[in-house]
Formats: C-alpha cells, sequence, structure tokens
C-alpha cells in the first residue's frame, strides 16, 4: 500500500500542476478569480445595506405612526374633555339627536352605568330634557 504524505503539494488533475503553479501559469486565471470575488465581497456588502436601509426605514415607519396614534388620542381626549365640561345640555341634546339608531345603541353600550344614581334617575332626566316622551315628575 502506497501512503500519501500532506507535505507534498496537491496535484490538479488538469496537467499534474499545483494551484500555486497554475496560477503563476495563468496569471489570467488570478485575475478573474480575483474579481469574482471581490464581486461577490461587493454584492454581500450591497446586500447589507439594502437589508439596514429597509429595517432603518421600518423603524422610521412605526415611529411615525406611534406619534400620529398619540396625535390622534390626544385630540380625542380633548375632545371628550371639552364635551364633558359642557354644562349647558342643548348642544349635546342634539348631538345625542343626531345619532342613528346602531351609533345610539353603541353609545348607551360605553355608559351601562354610573352607580351614583337610582335606576329611573337618568331616564327622568331624559324627560326633563325632552330627550324621551314620558310623565314629568
Amino acid at each position: 500500500m502506497e501512503q500519501h504524505h500532506n507535505a507534498a503539494p496537491e496535484r490538479t488533475e488538469r496537467h499534474g500542476l499545483t494551484l500555486r503553479e497554475t496560477l503563476q501559469d495563468r496569471p489570467l486565471l488570478l485575475i478573474r478569480l480575483t474579481v469574482a470575488a471581490l464581486g461577490i465581497l461587493t454584492l454581500a456588502l450591497a446586500w447589507n445595506d439594502v437589508l439596514s436601509d429597509l429595517e432603518n426605514r421600518e423603524v422610521a415607519a412605526r415611529e411615525r405612526l406611534r406619534t400620529q396614534a398619540r396625535i390622534r388620542a390626544r385630540a380625542a381626549g380633548e375632545t371628550i374633555q371639552a364635551t364633558l365640561e359642557q354644562r349647558d345640555p342643548g348642544p349635546l341634546i342634539a348631538g345625542l339627536s343626531a345619532l342613528n339608531p346602531v351609533s345610539a345603541a353603541r353609545l348607551r353600550g360605553d355608559f351601562p352605568s354610573y352607580g351614583c344614581c337610582t335606576v329611573t334617575d337618568p331616564i327622568t332626566e331624559l324627560i326633563t330634557l325632552d330627550v324621551l316622551e314620558g310623565p314629568r315628575s
């Protein structure tokens, strides 16, 4: 049995030359391999830049959405606060009277009970304000 030693340079199947000898004999091959390696490195760096840019754009878009949500929430809160601060029932009655049945039912679901009055107090107040029809007390 014949044993191969690792010290001897590997021979390519083509012409029995080592890779170093092949590259020395064929400088164009070395140039092509160098260009290919640099091309792969350039593509890798470009792809990394593209991915980083996409991630940065995504982060910026999420931040814009958060800012818009905060602005809308603040505006809604200010509108609600202004409505609750009104003491004149006229605008509130006009707004409630303009609601369609679906919106009115949705609004009623948001105010099931305050716990500060009897069951009939809100009804009595709505009758007094001429929103509901019924006997006046």
